[in-house]
């Protein structure tokens, strides 16, 4: 919060990781048929 609010750089750094966990995770395990979030998405990576 306080980086958030503190330094503009982090407040763009922060949305970029949530986006990438939560958006790119959805994305990942849809490809890989996974319905989990960073669970599936650290599956499909696991996994060839």
């Amino acid at each position: 919060m306080v980086e958030r609010v503190g330094a503009a750089g982090g407040e763009e750094v922060e949305p970029v990781l949530v986006d990438t966990r939560a958006g790119g995770s959805l994305k990942d395990s849809k490809a890989f048929g996974f319905d989990a979030g960073p669970a599936g998405r650290a599956a499909g990576l696991s996994r060839p």
